[in-house]
């Protein structure tokens, strides 16, 4: 079927062209595999035949089958993307994706900890041993510059700024920027770097944060390593180190920072997606109502 061999040139393109991450292209691979199947039943097999209606069908079909409004979302973005690929390409022409409706996902609220939470998660760490040192630095520096995991398990020694504050790390699309870190974190990592790290690097390993056995950390191994900390802590809730990203966000932003900076600190690409960090708590509008009005 030529519609699976497009789909696959897609998913090249997207690699070499747009340096997507492997976990993009997995989501991308799971999207478009699933478009296919329904293509097939439905007797198309050239990219002509794929029309804003037959999208609108695939979406009528995803929400028959139980699919929420997120995940419909996220497909019909894969099949813009697939179908502005092929207008690129001179398969469809450019009035098609332009009729494709994109499906609007809920917004929620970000998850995030109270101040006090990541305190108690913080100094909940055991530091009297390595594997505490390091897991005390790793969580330093996630609350600290607001990374993604794959960023933190992407870093190098070389990407800390001692000196300056600064992290370097490698965003979405491998778009490198530099991010602001705070005092704390910056000494939990030197205290890694000169008193654990040397211990664990036994073959000349390039990434910042090890495994005891001297080999770079899995996003799997970090996202239990929160989670456990989180427990520890006696934090009821599930955090994981995207809840510390959102936290991190959420409280500059409280503390006034301006939307512009903590975009570029975040490393999105569109500002709407840094907007959502603009909600205000009830607990602080009541306080700003109790300050503010002359009859509260």
């Amino acid at each position: 079927m030529r519609i699976h061999s497009l789909q696959d040139e897609f998913l090249n393109y997207l690699l070499v062209e747009k340096n997507c991450s492997p976990h993009t292209l997995d989501a991308y691979s799971r999207d478009l595999l699933q478009f296919g199947e329904f293509l097939e039943r439905a007797g198309v097999d050239a990219p002509d035949g794929i029309t804003p209606e037959v999208i609108g069908a695939f979406s009528a079909h995803l929400q028959g089958r139980g699919a929420n409004r997120n995940t419909i979302a996220r497909k019909i973005t894969s099949v813009r993307s697939f179908v502005k690929y092929l207008a690129r390409e001179g398969l469809a022409g450019p009035e098609v994706f332009d009729r494709i409706e994109p499906v609007k996902p809920h917004q929620r609220l970000p998850d995030t900890l109270e101040r006090a939470d990541v305190e108690r998660l913080l100094t909940a760490v055991d530091t009297d041993a390595p594997l505490g040192i390091r897991n005390r630095a790793m969580l330093e520096l996630l609350y600290s510059s607001g990374l993604r995991i794959s960023e933190l398990c992407g870093l190098r020694p070389g990407d800390i700024d001692m000196e300056q504050g600064m992290v370097r790390c490698r965003g979405k699309g491998r778009k490198m920027r530099r991010v602001p870190v705070g005092r704390e974190a910056v000494a939990w990592v030197a205290r890694y770097l000169s008193e654990v790290r040397p211990g664990w690097d036994k073959h000349g390993a390039s990434e910042l944060f090890l495994s005891s056995r001297g080999a770079g950390l899995r996003r799997e191994t970090c996202w239990h390593m929160v989670r456990r900390a989180a427990i520890e802590a006696g934090i009821v809730k599930k955090v994981s180190p995207h809840t510390l990203r959102h936290s991190f966000a959420t409280h500059i932003m409280e503390n006034g920072a301006d939307l512009r900076s903590v975009q570029e600190m975040l490393g999105h690409a569109d500002i709407a997606t840094t907007q959502i960090y603009t909600h205000v708590s009830v607990k602080q509008m009541r306080a700003v109502y109790q300050r503010c009005h002359p009859r509260a």
